[in-house]
């Protein structure tokens, strides 16, 4: 599904709060598109110590997604639950996906499901990084996929999308500007792991500002 949100619009942030607050206690990750711009807002805003509205938008690919792995098999309830707790904010929920305003949730609770890394699921869940998000007075903490994680998962697609290429490079600039290395030797071993160890020249390109 496409749409027209980032993480600085009020569709998108509130949809992240109330996932924050009904999976607390959860083992979860974001990733895709949203994992990539909770990751480039927190490095920007210094973990949430500046609004996000001081982010670029030309850093955030607009989407109308969140995609998620939840380390429950009966996530279902609890998405039951929110609804039934937040009716403002008409919360409808289906199987494998739930839809917050706008905003749909896509979340995945069998490791199988996890493309690719079927069988790293556990490592993937450890490897999560916590990052805090605040826009206005609310402020928001998230599980995301781990930055050498999600550059993985972008550059072993089948074909590497223009998406992909922005959502890349805006956590690599990010990641510099904040002073966070990119651990380039974890995603040349992930890019292995997934036969696809000839993508990592262009993770080497973006790093060199050649691509």
């Amino acid at each position: 599904m496409k749409g027209n949100y980032n993480i600085k619009d009020d569709e998108l942030f509130q949809a992240l709060k109330l996932l924050s607050e009904a999976l607390q206690d959860k083992e979860y990750f974001i990733f895709g598109g949203v994992g990539t711009q909770a990751h480039v807002a927190s490095l920007e805003t210094g973990n949430g110590k500046q609004d996000v509205k001081a982010v670029d938008d030309a850093h955030l690919r607009r989407t109308g997604d969140i995609d998620m792995y939840i380390a429950d098999d009966n996530a279902i309830v609890l998405f039951n639950e929110l609804a039934a707790l937040y009716p403002q904010h008409r919360i409808v929920n289906k199987p494998s996906s739930v839809k917050i305003g706008p905003i749909r949730v896509n979340y995945i609770t069998n490791p199988a499901e996890l493309k690719g890394f079927e069988n790293t699921a556990l490592d993937k869940l450890a490897a999560r990084e916590a990052v805090t998000i605040r826009k206005g007075n609310c402020e928001i903490q998230l599980d995301v996929e781990s930055i050498e994680y999600l550059i993985a998962a972008k550059l072993s697609g089948n074909k590497v999308q223009a998406k992909d290429l922005h959502d890349v490079t805006a956590i690599v600039e990010a990641s510099r500007a904040a002073g966070r290395p990119i651990e380039q030797d974890v995603v040349k071993d992930l890019l292995r792991k997934l036969n696809s160890e000839d993508r990592y020249q262009i993770l080497e390109q973006i790093l060199t500002q050649e691509y």
